[in-house]
């Protein structure tokens, strides 16, 4: 397994490219439609700009003190893109490359173009059904209104602190920012 390690790193880069923000929210929608169907728990969505990650993993923490199974999704990863993975526990490399496979097909099959970001999501879903979570966290990786998290309809919403970046993405404003942030919140 050991030799297998970076080719599995390196696994969904090769098919899907890097990490480059590629908004295809409304044309890929219909790829994660199930997923709202299945999940049947609570969601929370993490937005901002600072401070998600680490709000994340401190819910992640608490939850997990109080007996629930977490499932847990952050972007992007430091060390090893497992990071990124955690369903109950830190996923392993066969289950995690067992996945990938597996999510490429369904994903080959229906024709869809799904971004590096998107794949992964896509990845992190199945594997939150196969382990039965109790709970999702799901940090935004970019934005909020086009980010993959977006998918899926969140039980509870926060935003931290939002200050300007990716500019290029979210618009040069404060308000365009704000705009784009404020759209995982639902009425």
């Amino acid at each position: 397994m050991h030799n297998l390690i970076p080719e599995i790193e390196d696994w969904p880069l090769h098919r899907f490219g890097g990490e480059k923000f590629t908004p295809r929210f409304e044309k890929n929608k219909s790829v994660f439609k199930p997923f709202g169907k299945l999940l049947k728990i609570p969601i929370i969505t993490i937005g901002g700009t600072n401070g998600k990650g680490e709000t994340a993993h401190n819910l992640k923490y608490l939850l997990e003190r109080e007996g629930k199974k977490v499932g847990l999704w952050t972007s992007p990863h430091v060390l090893s893109i497992r990071e990124r993975f955690y369903v109950g526990e830190v996923i392993s490399y066969q289950a995690l490359l067992d996945q990938f496979e597996k999510s490429y097909e369904e994903v080959e099959k229906k024709d869809f173009t799904l971004s590096y970001y998107e794949f992964l999501f896509h990845v992190f879903l199945n594997l939150c059904i196969s382990k039965e979570v109790e709970i999702l966290i799901l940090e935004v990786g970019l934005g909020g209104r086009l980010d993959a998290v977006n998918y899926l309809d969140p039980s509870l919403t926060a935003i931290t602190s939002i200050s300007r970046d990716h500019q290029e993405f979210l618009g040069n404003s404060f308000a365009e920012i704000l705009k784009e942030k404020l759209g995982i919140t639902r009425t």
